[in-house]
């Protein structure tokens, strides 16, 4: 289910997605990686204790992550507009 909703989320920002291919693309994907959640929310033995995100730092490191692969993905589709996300993600000083 994860790589369901993780490849329909990446699929809608590629350089030649349609408008209604995006919003349905986001959609799925969201809507799969939801039922997700609630699968592991209410398992007895989950793959992954959702009680780890908890942590700030865990959580905080996974956004950043996820944000820069988010801008490698667009940095290679050639999109200009990958300075605004790579201004996003803060580093510590």
């Amino acid at each position: 289910m994860t790589t369901a909703g993780v490849g329909a989320i990446t699929s809608a920002v590629r350089p030649v997605a349609g408008g209604s291919f995006v919003l349905c693309a986001i959609g799925a994907g969201v809507l799969v990686l939801s039922a997700l959640v609630m699968i592991e929310a209410n398992s007895r033995h989950p793959m992954m204790p959702l009680d780890v995100f908890r942590s700030r730092d865990f959580t905080g490191a996974h956004l950043v992550t996820l944000l820069l692969h988010f801008a490698n993905k667009r940095i290679k589709a050639g999109n200009p507009s990958t300075a605004t996300v790579l201004s996003i993600v803060q580093f510590p000083r």
